[in-house]
């Protein structure tokens, strides 16, 4: 039976545990000392510790790091797996005494989509280099094969100038021929290896 003298105390506590087993997130009734007065459901079950079993021990077992880790560090379940946390400490003051209150957060999905957001950029940022090496390379292709064909066009118009004299009509019907296939040969060699063509063909493709 309580004595009266201890029955706020008893009915504040009563009170504070109510409110701590309904506030959202893991939390954790700490005495000065660091040790574990009462653990919120969601706390035990995120630790992975049966009913009651976290009374009793202390914070520091749980989150080794937490005095020196700032507001992030990693915590240990009962089985021994380690996940990333976040954590912030309050004291209040109750009918018992100074007590310490710890609102923990499970990061552990949370920094798997930032694991997987950093994954997506360095493919992002690696697809980039190699569009930019491509369109290098095209460019090298290009030029490599522009410039014998332009060479040949110059000289077919070059000969198409010179004096009738100088040409039978059957060699200037050839020359028409090379200066003309030359010219469509040239306008392939663009299209084919124009890099924003390829681009477009490459997202019709994919859509």
């Amino acid at each position: 039976m309580e004595h009266p003298s201890q029955k706020p105390i008893a009915e504040g506590r009563r009170g504070l545990k109510k409110l701590l087993q309904t506030a959202p997130g893991a939390i954790l009734e700490l005495d000065p000392d660091g040790k574990i007065l009462f653990a919120s459901r969601m706390a035990e079950e995120m630790f992975g510790y049966p009913r009651g079993e976290l009374s009793g021990l202390t914070l520091e077992m749980l989150i080794p790091e937490v005095y020196s880790s700032g507001l992030e560090a990693e915590a240990s379940r009962r089985d021994g797996w380690y996940f990333p946390v976040e954590f912030s400490v309050n004291s209040v003051k109750s009918p018992a005494g100074l007590r310490i209150i710890a609102t923990i957060r499970d990061l552990s999905e949370p920094k798997q989509m930032e694991n997987r957001l950093q994954a997506t950029q360095r493919q992002i940022e690696e697809l980039e280099l190699r569009r930019q090496e491509a369109e290098k390379c095209l460019g090298d292709v290009r030029h490599q094969l522009r410039s014998p064909l332009c060479t040949v066009i110059g000289f077919a118009e070059l000969l198409a100038e010179e004096p009738d004299r100088a040409l039978s009509a059957k060699q200037r019907r050839f020359i028409r021929y090379i200066h003309k296939d030359s010219l469509h040969l040239l306008d392939l060699i663009n299209d084919t290896l124009d890099s924003k063509k390829l681009e477009s063909s490459a997202e019709a493709v994919g859509a």
